[in-house]
């Protein structure tokens, strides 16, 4: 209970807001307790990155029309530039979440290829990815088309993607499905989960394991189009409501990855995490939660390492895509908690 009455004591009594957040979730991850009224109370202590570093909306040229507006972008440093994916939507988000659309009532994803330059980060290029996958023919009216939330990652020296899918599933229900990424996407695996659930989403591709969830943290490896869970470790109870969020990058030995979780309220608020895992995949460090500008529907999925900084890319309600670049020293010095 005293780690209750001081989540909300200290943020009247100490300035250093990133004391009381580190305080809150040591406790959190200690004891378990009273763990939603303190994630409640965080709120009051989430550092809003884009107050404190200059962030900038990406801008684009031919990818705006009547339907379809720009919403989250992965991104992979390739050959000094970041190739990045662009998800367009057909919906908008209102004030208090609900999904307004313009035109029919389905859920369609354009996706984009886009060529972000690391120093200015302008966008450099852009070119509508051609998804010639088969549909499931066994769907009779689809209610979700396209590729949804394409995470770009390196395997074998060539570009791959992971994505949410309903039209190329091979059940009605969203299933992850993953290939080689390019201007035209010809080949997909849509993989069978460990069990069969009613949707599927935020699966993590390293190298040739995934991380399939974060509390308890399951790792798996694709075998015969199916993910088998080999490993799992116990995570602290903060990871309780933790969901995958960015590829992961490496940083010498290490292995550092952005995570996400939600509120229960209307509308939903992202709280965002830097995880660090070692070789094996195990957790070891973690930031405070954090924004980028308020604690609403903010996506992270696009995060990369350019010389001394992370760039991390986020949307806004689903749309209003913004790039940020943060020094990583920053972020050893002010947001993580060692040995959790």
């Amino acid at each position: 209970m005293l780690g209750l009455e001081y989540s909300i004591l200290n943020y009247y009594t100490n300035s250093d807001r990133n004391t009381g957040a580190k305080f809150i979730i040591n406790y959190i991850n200690k004891y378990n307790a009273y763990k939603e009224l303190c994630m409640t109370n965080i709120q009051h202590y989430l550092p809003k990155l884009s107050t404190i570093f200059e962030s900038k909306p990406l801008l684009f040229n031919k990818t705006n029309d009547d339907e379809f507006i720009p919403s989250s972008v992965s991104m992979l440093l390739r050959n000094d530039k970041l190739l990045g994916n662009l998800r367009m939507v057909n919906y908008r988000l209102s004030e208090n979440g609900q999904f307004l659309f313009r035109n029919e009532h389905m859920f369609k994803t354009k996706n984009v290829k886009i060529v972000i330059d690391p120093l200015t980060l302008c966008v450099l290029s852009e070119k509508v990815v051609v998804d010639e996958l088969p549909p499931n023919e066994d769907l009779i009216s689809p209610r979700i088309k396209g590729l949804e939330d394409i995470r770009l990652f390196e395997r074998g020296g060539d570009v791959w993607y992971s994505a949410s899918t309903f039209d190329h599933s091979y059940t009605p229900k969203i299933r992850i499905i993953h290939g080689k990424y390019d201007d035209v996407i010809t080949s997909g695996e849509c993989i069978k989960p460990p069990t069969e659930t009613a949707c599927e989403k935020n699966w993590i591709f390293v190298d040739d394991k995934v991380i399939y969830s974060w509390y308890p943290m399951k790792i798996g490896s694709i075998v015969d189009g199916k993910l088998n869970i080999h490993t799992v470790y116990d995570t602290p109870y903060s990871f309780e409501s933790m969901r995958g969020s960015s590829c992961c990058l490496k940083r010498g030995d290490e292995l550092w990855c952005v995570t996400h979780s939600t509120t229960e309220t209307t509308p939903r608020k992202y709280y965002h995490y830097l995880v660090v895992l070692d070789k094996n995949l195990k957790p070891f460090r973690m930031s405070i939660p954090f924004c980028f500008k308020s604690p609403s529907i903010e996506y992270c999925i696009g995060f990369e390492i350019y010389n001394s900084d992370f760039i991390f890319t986020y949307s806004i309600m689903d749309s209003n895509p913004e790039i940020i670049k943060i020094p990583i020293k920053w972020f050893d010095t002010t947001l993580m908690i060692d040995n959790i």
